[in-house]
C-alpha cells in the first residue's frame, strides 16, 4: 500500500505521527526491559526518559506538520474515527485489566497457598504455575502494556478508516 502524504488530511498524519512514535519508543523501551534484564530502579529511569522522549517527538513533529499544513477543525468524520479507535481502545484496556486482576489475584493467593495446606495439592500446583514468575514489576509492565497496546489499537483504527474512506 503507498500512501501519498499530500493526500492525508492534517489530523490523518497527526495519527501516523502518534502511531510512529508510540511504537518506536515503547517497542525500544519494552525490548530494552526484556534483554536487559533492568531492575525496577532501572527500569523507571528508561521510562520516564521514554515517556519524555514522546512527548517531545510528538511536540515537535506536530509543530512541524502545523507550520507545513493548515490545521483544520476536526470534522464529523474525524470525530466518528476517533471514537471508533476509542471503542477498539477501551476493549484492548478491559482486555488487560482483567490479565491484571488475575495476575494481581494469583499474586495474592500463591501468599496464602503455603499458610492454608487444606486447599489441596491439585490447587496449590495451579496457584503456583501462575505465581513462579508474578512480582509487582510484572504487573505495572502488563498495565504498561495494556496502555501502549491500547494507544496503538487506537491509532491503527483511525487509519483504517481513513484509508477505507467512509
Amino acid at each position: 500500500m503507498t500512501v501519498n502524504l499530500k493526500s492525508l488530511s492534517y489530523r490523518e498524519k497527526v495519527v501516523w505521527i502518534n502511531l510512529i512514535v508510540s511504537v518506536a519508543v515503547f517497542a525500544y523501551y519494552f525490548l530494552s526491559v526484556l534483554l536487559n534484564g533492568l531492575d525496577g530502579g532501572q527500569a523507571t529511569w528508561l521510562y520516564l526518559k521514554v515517556v519524555f522522549f514522546a512527548i517531545m517527538a510528538e511536540i515537535i513533529l506536530i509543530s512541524i506538520l502545523s507550520a507545513r499544513d493548515k490545521t483544520a477543525q476536526d470534522d464529523e468524520r474525524d470525530r466518528l474515527y476517533q471514537l471508533k479507535g476509542y471503542r477498539w481502545g477501551y476493549g484492548v484496556v478491559l482486555a488487560g485489566l482483567g490479565i491484571t486482576l488475575w495476575q494481581t489475584l494469583m499474586l495474592a493467593l500463591g501468599d496464602s497457598v503455603s499458610a492454608n495446606p487444606e486447599m489441596g495439592e491439585d490447587v496449590a500446583q495451579a496457584i503456583t504455575a501462575f505465581t513462579d514468575h508474578a512480582s509487582p514489576f510484572l504487573i505495572i509492565h502488563i498495565m504498561l502494556a495494556t496502555l501502549t497496546l491500547a494507544e496503538i489499537v487506537k491509532s491503527a483504527v483511525q487509519l483504517f478508516y481513513y484509508r477505507r474512506g467512509y
